[in-house]
């Protein structure tokens, strides 16, 4: 080329062409793969975004910790923290409010305590143009017991919505995260 730099036999292109231990052996595509950021390593990271008082700070943290590897809180609020980690004790509507804004970081239906409150939080995240979002919601809420049976006559009947919208409802239903933290568990996928 006009640079004056000749690339000659020994240039291998971006890709490395053997391993970092010096081995003549292919490089492994192992090298290349990115390291997946923990659920309580991303919730934290994200609650450090808001401005908040200490105590809001380690509520939210109580709820993290609690978390499980599915996204969802199976600790009662009143069981997080002792009686004597906080000075005054802890109001059950300061749990709440901790537990909205956890609810709110990074990805719709973690801490959700049940599979009707993390379809629910999925689907109020939501823009309610999205069409059959309405109808979903009010699935969810009220007729998810129906939905499971696969009842579809019995949720017209009681919602009093044509076949079709009930079909594009449940479409965007199934479309939702039923364990929406396992996204962040390791994964031993082998390349």
């Amino acid at each position: 080329d006009d640079t004056g730099y000749d690339q000659g036999d020994n240039y291998s292109g971006d890709y490395p062409t053997t391993r970092a231990n010096g081995s003549d052996s292919d490089t492994d595509i192992g090298q290349w793969a990115r390291s997946l950021t923990s659920l309580r390593e991303r919730l934290l990271r994200d609650l450090g975004s808001y401005r908040l008082e200490s105590r809001d700070i380690a509520l939210a943290i109580y709820i993290i910790e609690a978390l499980e590897e599915d996204g969802y809180l199976r600790t009662s609020l009143d069981e997080l923290g002792d009686d004597d980690a906080f000075h005054p004790p802890v109001d059950p509507a300061e749990w709440s409010t901790a537990l909205k804004l956890v609810q709110q970081l990074h990805t719709p239906g973690l801490a959700a305590r049940s599979l009707q409150e993390c379809l629910a939080l999925q689907l109020q995240a939501l823009d309610a143009r999205v069409p059959g979002q309405p109808l979903a919601q009010v699935i969810v809420n009220t007729e998810l017991a129906r939905l499971a049976k696969h009842d579809y006559v019995g949720i017209e009947r009681a919602l009093g919505c044509s076949p079709d919208a009930l079909r594009q409802a449940c479409a965007l239903i199934k479309q939702l995260d039923p364990k929406p933290g396992l996204r962040f568990s390791k994964d031993d996928t082998r390349y």
